[in-house]
Order: structure tokens, then C-alpha cells, then sequence
């Protein structure tokens, strides 16, 4: 896969659409270009270099959770949920999984703020409950942790506070410990 060619299709069509956001993914430094590379890798479900009009959507989506897009960062920890999410381990991003994606990206993005955007920040911390979640350290999630998540996320306040007082990874990153 040619990582350039990816990122150049996306961003032709991110033009249009989105000017500053396109503007803020081109500005990246080659750590965040490898890791946007990355994001977009898992859409490309042909192996085409270049994402089909539903597949930019869906990238799309993914990549409009980002509070900063442009931020190498923030591309690191969401690759590193998106590990969690692929459920069959393809390094591709099924319908099934994309919307699994979403569903959890939207009710983490009101955890710690009021925005429907998720920092670097609360990336690290959903990517820490991920990696509670996952009891059995297959660095996926299971389909018993799936509902799981899916079943507690649907009171996301109640679901956090549980977070903050059972899950050692969040409260090493909220200082707590």
C-alpha cells in the first residue's frame, strides 16, 4: 500500500469538503502522515490506495471524532482504539466494525467534556478502558466484552464514574492514584 497515495486521495477529496481540516492532515509531520496512513489503511477494504465515495465517508466519520485531526498524537491513540475495535483483527474496518467505531467513539466523547469531539486525552482514556475491558489481554475485544461495553456505554455519566474508581488505567491517567 502506497501510504502517500492514500493520504493524497483522501485529502483531494477532504479539499472540497472540508478546507481547514484538509489543511491541518497536510500539515502533518511523517510520524502523524504514518499514522493517518494507518486510519485510512482500514477503510480501504479494496486495497485500492484510494477510498472508494462510501469509504471516504466512513474514514470520514472516524476522522471528524478528533477534536485536533491534526494532532500526531491524537492519530496514535486513535489507531490504537480502533486496534481495540477491529474486531477480526484485519487491520480492516467492516460496516459492522465502523459502526461499532462510532457508537463508542460518540458516547466516550461526552466523558470528560461537552463537545462531540474526543482530545488525545480522551482517546488515552477510552483506549485504557479498552485495555480493562479486555480481561483476557487479546488486545481485541471479545463479543461477551462487546455487549459489555455497549451495554454500559448506554449510561455513559454512571458507566465513567465506575471507570474512575474501578479501572487502574484511568485513574493512573486522571492522577487519581
Amino acid at each position: 500500500m502506497s501510504q502517500a497515495a492514500l493520504i493524497e486521495s483522501f485529502l483531494v477529496s477532504l479539499r472540497n469538503d472540508d478546507p481547514h481540516k484538509a489543511h491541518q492532515l497536510e500539515a502533518l509531520d511523517e510520524e502523524g502522515k504514518r499514522q493517518l496512513a494507518g486510519i485510512l489503511g482500514r477503510f480501504d477494504l479494496r486495497d485500492q490506495d484510494a477510498l472508494n465515495p462510501r469509504e471516504l465517508l466512513k474514514a470520514s466519520r472516524v476522522l471528524n471524532k478528533l477534536q485536533r485531526p491534526g494532532d500526531s498524537g491524537a492519530l496514535v491513540a486513535m489507531n490504537k482504539v480502533l486496534d481495540y475495535l477491529d474486531l477480526n483483527a484485519n487491520a480492516k474496518l467492516e460496516d459492522a466494525e465502523v459502526e461499532l467505531v462510532l457508537e463508542t467513539l460518540d458516547a466516550f466523547a461526552g466523558i470528560e467534556s461537552d463537545n462531540a469531539t474526543l482530545s488525545e486525552h480522551e482517546l488515552e482514556l477510552l483506549y485504557a478502558v479498552l485495555r480493562h475491558l479486555d480481561s483476557n489481554d487479546s488486545h481485541r475485544l471479545e463479543s461477551d466484552q462487546r455487549a459489555k461495553l455497549r451495554d454500559r456505554l448506554r449510561e455513559p455519566r454512571n458507566f465513567w464514574e465506575e471507570e474512575k474508581r474501578s479501572n487502574p488505567r484511568v485513574r493512573a491517567l486522571l492522577g487519581l492514584d
